[in-house]
């Protein structure tokens, strides 16, 4: 975290932090800044005044409204888009206009207002309300369906899907295996010498997987990290983390095994896992018994 030294405003790379500081308005050389920059602007200004960077011609048209000559210079690429030609703002807008553009206009007037009213951003070129092909809702947007209707509309051959799915699962599993924390892996290696089968990362429950799974005794460990606790991340929506976590419990019962949950909490501690593998091998002890 970077601040300013002059107003203290707190910025998050020093780059922004060096701009600021460099124009703050407490900065004790701000005032001499400030009127170098105008005497700087006005120079600039009085230099290039009548200068364009591409020559322009002078042309002269007649208003499509009053009838009256008028001339301006224009670039060879403006003249060319020109396709009306009015001498003031005010003939303009008050030329004749079709009854689709009238409600094109209305529409879009519309559509800015409630856009303005509900908070979100309102942006150029917005263009008039289409209708869902499927459902007849207005959409704002250019798209044939809303996006209900489209999530409904995609088909899929059951081979297109199977190979969806194995793309899914294939990158979940590559996403999971870059997560694994070093006590876990630790803690699945002790697991591996100790007992004869043990998988780790499989999908096996309806698509949902476990950390560590010992099928000796249909075992299946969730090494759960803080952030399945606790907020990290700005982005991290710890809600629907936890309720993932709850599903993930309800599908290894549904399918015969035994969730087995470790919360790690702190970082790489090799006692932490002995202490665990200790406790599991209590667990397993007390399983034999009943």
């Amino acid at each position: 975290m970077y601040e300013c030294i002059y107003c203290k405003q707190p910025f998050s790379s020093a780059r922004e932090k060096g701009y600021h500081q460099r124009y703050c308005k407490l900065s004790p050389y701000y005032e001499k800044r400030k009127l170098a920059f105008q005497l700087a602007g006005k120079k600039t200004s009085e230099n290039n005044k009548g200068k364009h960077w591409v020559p322009r011609t002078l042309y002269t048209f007649t208003c499509e409204k009053c009838g009256m000559s008028f001339s301006k210079e224009l670039t060879d690429t403006q003249r060319r888009k020109m396709t009306h030609f009015f001498c003031s703002r005010k003939c303009a807008n008050s030329r004749n206009k079709s009854e689709s553009t009238k409600n094109k206009v209305s529409m879009t007037l519309k559509i800015r207002a409630f856009l303005k009213k509900t908070g979100e951003s309102v942006f150029t070129g917005f263009h008039p309300l289409n209708t869902c092909r499927n459902c007849g809702v207005e959409i704002s947007r250019r798209a044939t369906y809303c996006i209900k209707c489209f999530k409904k509309c995609m088909e899929y051959t059951d081979s297109t899907r199977l190979k969806l799915r194995a793309a899914g699962l294939k990158a979940a599993m590559a996403n999971a295996e870059s997560k694994r924390s070093l006590n876990e892996i630790e803690f699945c290696k002790k697991c591996e010498t100790t007992f004869k089968s043990v998988k780790h990362n499989e999908a096996l429950f309806n698509g949902w997987d476990a950390d560590i799974i010992i099928e000796d005794y249909k075992l299946a460990i969730l090494w759960n990290g803080a952030w399945h606790y606790k907020k990290i991340k700005e982005n991290q929506s710890l809600s629907q983390i936890q309720n993932r976590d709850s599903i993930k419990l309800k599908e290894i019962q549904a399918c015969g095994y035994i969730p087995y949950v470790i919360k790690d909490m702190g970082k790489a501690n090799k006692d932490k896992v002995e202490r665990e593998f200790d406790e599991l091998l209590n667990f397993i002890k007390r399983l034999d018994s009943k």
